[in-house]
């Protein structure tokens, strides 16, 4: 439900502010250590509940706030906040060596989350791929993952039929691979994500400084379309696109303030949805310390949410 508390901090208070600020989508995390093990949870606001019981419980206060219930599989392990060797950790579960949980556990957990009818699920958080350093050779996880996201895609289908089940890359769209291997199933869709970290490509740093709103932008274009992500493989399936998360990294607002302007403008003429990272954080000038933070105050059941300028960037261009 969130990236370390298992939910400590979700709340229908929360979500319906959101959705008065113009909110459509809410992307909550699903961890499946709490969800086997049905860990009682400390939320700040609901006391102490059963983790499954909370995942439903988001589900219902999604939809009365008006906002579409996104669910994503973040972590398959207890510790989704230890960030080292997670790929690695990733790929090992793809590859069917990783000794806390199976293919089959795993596709036993998405039919039960299914079963409660998300209207959206995320069956995979970025999955691990080649050029990572990995342990393992690209054709083998690629042919690995693409085992394994049929057989969930058919999963949640056999008992959710109407879900909208969205599918990440491995780790991109690779044009060599993806260009023979349609996803057939119906109501599927296809997720990307892209953040802007400052350094990555320097002569958009230096657009950025001195160029035009048009050369930013077309550079931005390459980078997404062809770059990392290689999402124009993706633009041209027939199938729904999401930008699943996206976010900027930098110390200067000024610069800050144009890299999310430029996302959000390249959503809008790719028309496709896009979800922002960042809940909490103390300020928008101070991005050093919270790149995504959109709010004032931090995300706590004390506090009433105020947007601060990166929130309200945000809530200009929904």
């Amino acid at each position: 439900m969130d990236w370390a508390g298992y939910g400590a901090y979700i709340s229908q208070d929360k979500l319906v502010w959101f959705g008065q600020q113009g909110a459509e989508r809410a992307r909550m995390w699903v961890n499946l250590w709490a969800w086997r093990n049905n860990i009682m949870v400390n939320n700040k606001i609901h006391g102490n509940v059963a983790y499954r019981t909370l995942v439903a419980n988001a589900i219902g206060w999604c939809r009365q706030a008006g906002v579409v219930d996104n669910l994503v599989i973040g972590c398959f392990v207890q510790y989704s906040d230890n960030w080292e060797g997670k790929f690695q950790k990733k790929a090992d579960f793809l590859m069917g060596n990783h000794p806390e949980i199976s293919h089959a556990q795993y596709l036993q957990c998405v039919r039960e989350i299914a079963a409660l009818g998300p209207t959206e699920f995320n069956l995979f958080n970025e999955p691990p791929g080649w050029g990572m350093g990995l342990s393992y050779s690209a054709s083998a996880m690629e042919s690995a993952y693409w085992t394994l996201i049929n057989d969930a895609i058919n999963a949640v289908h056999s008992v959710s039929p109407n879900t909208l089940v969205w599918v990440e890359s491995c780790p991109f769209w690779d044009q060599s691979y993806w260009s023979s291997h349609q996803l057939m199933q119906s109501n599927i869709g296809y997720e990307f994500h892209w953040y802007d970290w400052p350094g990555e490509d320097t002569s958009y740093d230096s657009l950025l400084a001195s160029g035009t709103t048009e050369q930013q932008m077309n550079r931005l274009r390459t980078n997404v379309l062809y770059g990392s992500e290689n999402a124009v493989v993706i633009l041209n399936k027939g199938k729904p696109v999401l930008l699943g998360e996206c976010g900027v990294g930098s110390t200067r607002w000024s610069y800050w303030q144009k890299r999310m302007t430029n996302v959000y403008n390249l959503a809008r003429e790719l028309a496709i949805t896009w979800v922002q990272v960042g809940l909490d954080g103390n300020s928008a000038e101070n991005a050093a310390s919270d790149y995504f933070g959109m709010l004032t105050n931090c995300w706590s059941p004390e506090q009433t949410p105020i947007l601060n300028s990166v929130g309200e960037l945000w809530r200009q261009n929904l």
